[in-house]
Protein backbone atom coordinates (compact mmCIF):
# COMPACT_ATOMS: atom_id res chain seq x y z
CA UNK A 1 0.00 0.00 0.00
CA UNK A 2 1.20 3.07 -1.00
CA UNK A 3 1.81 6.22 1.35
CA UNK A 4 0.68 9.48 -0.14
CA UNK A 5 2.25 11.85 2.89
CA UNK A 6 5.63 10.26 1.93
CA UNK A 7 6.38 12.39 -0.72
CA UNK A 8 5.64 15.42 0.88
CA UNK A 9 7.99 17.08 3.36
CA UNK A 10 7.22 17.23 7.19
CA UNK A 11 7.00 21.29 6.90
CA UNK A 12 3.58 21.10 4.54
CA UNK A 13 2.46 18.37 6.53
CA UNK A 14 2.59 20.19 9.86
CA UNK A 15 0.95 23.18 8.00
CA UNK A 16 -1.68 20.58 6.75
CA UNK A 17 -2.78 19.57 10.13
CA UNK A 18 -2.81 23.25 11.92
CA UNK A 19 -4.89 24.01 9.06
CA UNK A 20 -7.44 20.63 9.30
CA UNK A 21 -6.60 19.16 5.93
CA UNK A 22 -5.23 16.05 7.64
CA UNK A 23 -5.35 15.33 10.96
CA UNK A 24 -3.10 15.89 13.63
CA UNK A 25 -2.58 11.94 14.57
CA UNK A 26 -2.11 11.32 11.01
CA UNK A 27 0.78 14.38 10.92
CA UNK A 28 2.38 12.88 13.84
CA UNK A 29 2.43 9.04 12.34
CA UNK A 30 3.66 10.08 9.29
CA UNK A 31 6.52 11.92 11.48
CA UNK A 32 7.06 8.99 13.46
CA UNK A 33 7.29 7.02 11.01
CA UNK A 34 9.98 8.86 9.22
CA UNK A 35 11.91 9.89 12.54
CA UNK A 36 12.00 5.77 12.81
CA UNK A 37 13.08 5.08 9.18
CA UNK A 38 15.92 7.50 9.60
CA UNK A 39 16.89 6.34 12.85
CA UNK A 40 17.34 2.52 10.82
CA UNK A 41 19.22 4.24 8.39
CA UNK A 42 21.75 5.48 10.92
CA UNK A 43 22.12 2.30 12.65
CA UNK A 44 22.30 0.31 9.58
CA UNK A 45 25.18 3.06 8.40
CA UNK A 46 26.90 3.44 11.69
CA UNK A 47 26.90 -0.90 12.36
CA UNK A 48 27.53 -2.84 10.03
CA UNK A 49 25.26 -5.76 10.33
CA UNK A 50 27.29 -8.43 11.80
CA UNK A 51 28.19 -5.78 14.57
CA UNK A 52 24.26 -5.17 15.09
CA UNK A 53 24.03 -9.06 15.82
CA UNK A 54 26.69 -8.91 17.81
CA UNK A 55 25.23 -5.94 19.94
CA UNK A 56 22.28 -7.09 19.93
CA UNK A 57 23.07 -10.94 21.43
CA UNK A 58 22.48 -11.80 25.28
CA UNK A 59 24.74 -10.59 27.74
CA UNK A 60 26.01 -13.60 29.82
CA UNK A 61 25.90 -12.54 33.59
Amino acid sequence: MSNPLASHPLTLLALWAGMGVISSARYVEERDRRLAQEAEHSLETLFPQELQQQLAAPVAP
